[in-house]
């Protein structure tokens, strides 16, 4: 008997299929055959640089730069090249090219790997 046989699982809705199912869209498909042409344009709702974008992978890699300021105090500022994240079990190591884009790197793995983008998201009352 294990912990897990109680609680087998957790379940966690993806920001992907929210993102896909309500979207910042601004165009949805009314009939199948015009849902198989064309993919949803699922917008930024933050900015107009994602006004043509249709992957939900690319939004959240753009997205969590709107939301920076989440993590100014929860990452160091870095002074070398590359870290660890302590959060990661091994311990995954994060690369940039200079110590700002280190620290963006880390930033970008937390928002998306942890979950963090979630947390902040729902935080965000002018988000639909």
């Amino acid at each position: 008997k294990t912990v897990h046989d109680d609680n087998p699982m957790k379940v966690i809705e993806s920001i992907t299929w929210r993102i896909q199912k309500d979207g910042f869209n601004s165009y949805a498909p009314t009939s199948q055959k015009e849902k198989n042409i064309m993919k949803r344009v699922i917008k930024c709702p933050k900015c107009k640089d994602f006004d043509k974008n249709k992957d939900s992978n690319n939004l959240k890699l753009h997205i969590f730069h709107h939301y920076l300021d989440f993590w100014e105090e929860k990452v160091a500022k870095m002074t070398k090249n590359d870290t660890v994240c302590d959060k990661c079990s091994p311990l995954k190591r994060i690369v940039g090219a200079n110590p700002e884009g280190c620290r963006t790197a880390l930033i970008c793995h937390r928002a998306i790997q942890h979950e963090e983008l979630r947390t902040v998201l729902e935080s965000d009352k002018e988000l639909p």
